[in-house]
């Protein structure tokens, strides 16, 4: 197989196409990113939401009790 050597080290010597390579490479980790972060943000809201809602029944019932 020295022919598919040969073609190897001709393709790891060659600098054509390397940004769209490399962007290539590099766009699918980036989007799975940002989609993470987006996913983060939404339950991070919801979170905070379902907390303001439980503080809201725990102080209407705290209050209902005293009257």
């Amino acid at each position: 197989t020295p022919m598919f050597t040969d073609r190897l080290e001709c393709f790891a010597r060659s600098a054509r196409g390397n940004v769209a390579t490399f962007f290539g490479i590099v766009a699918v980790p980036a989007v799975l990113m940002v989609g993470a972060a987006i996913d983060y943000a939404r339950q991070s809201s919801s979170v905070a939401n379902l907390q303001a809602a439980v503080d809201a029944a725990a102080l209407a019932h705290y209050f209902d009790q005293r009257h």
